[in-house]
């Protein structure tokens, strides 16, 4: 009888020293089947961070667009200025000629009252001021300024500036929805203002008068007609 011998590897000899008849795994092979695990859990880890850091950021955005819709975004500041013209300057407001009233720089629109101030009908864009209803008496946009010195005075510009005046305030409406501490200030703050303008572009007039604001947080429409 023949007996057929078959050499016993090392290998295999390995393999019966646990009795499993299983090769045990090669030290190398463990470390790196550990790194490869721990890569995986460092980058679920890290895509879980990202994931939250992005719900956070996307419920910031759409609590602030939220607020828009609905009204300030923050806190409305006092757009008052003061009893003079001398105070307004002390309390860092300006004349802004689209809004006929002296504002904090919070109440005011710098570019788009430059903007507005480019539209008008007289030279380069320009607006024409008068001190009378014939429009005989040039006033300057500093003297039209310090008018708010008198509660009574008034100033007359064409019947454009009024129709013009009112598409700007609507963009200043819709624009201070969208700026961080930007407000418009009272009188031009309501439904009553809006419906004032729909009759002013519906009717328009040859010529108008405005006076001149100090306090930015009050309600009334000044006289024009």
């Amino acid at each position: 009888m023949y007996h057929i011998y078959k050499r016993v590897s090392p290998t295999d000899d390995a393999a019966d020293e646990d009795g499993t008849g299983h090769v045990p795994c090669h030290p190398s092979r463990r470390k790196t089947l550990l790194v490869v695990k721990d890569m995986v859990l460092a980058f679920l880890a890290l895509l879980g961070l990202i994931l939250t850091i992005f719900n956070i950021y996307d419920h910031h955005n759409r609590s602030i667009k939220s607020t828009n819709v609905t009204g300030y975004a923050t806190p409305r500041q006092s757009c008052y200025c003061g009893e003079s013209t001398t105070e307004a300057r002390a309390r860092g407001c300006k004349y802004d000629s689209l809004c006929a009233s002296w504002l904090p720089d919070h109440c005011r629109d710098a570019e788009l009252t430059a903007e507005f101030e480019r539209s008008g009908d007289g030279p380069d864009g320009s607006w024409l001021y008068w001190a009378d209803k014939n429009h005989t008496m040039p006033l300057t946009v500093e003297q039209v300024g310090e008018l708010a010195n008198d509660p009574t005075a008034t100033f007359h510009m064409s019947g454009q500036w009024h129709v013009t005046h009112c598409f700007f305030l609507w963009r200043l409406e819709h624009r201070s929805r969208y700026t961080r501490n930007l407000f418009v200030e009272g009188r031009y703050d309501t439904e009553k203002h809006i419906v004032h303008c729909l009759h002013v572009v519906h009717h328009p007039q040859k010529g108008t008068r405005a006076g001149v604001s100090l306090d930015g947080d009050a309600t009334g429409v000044l006289k024009r007609i």
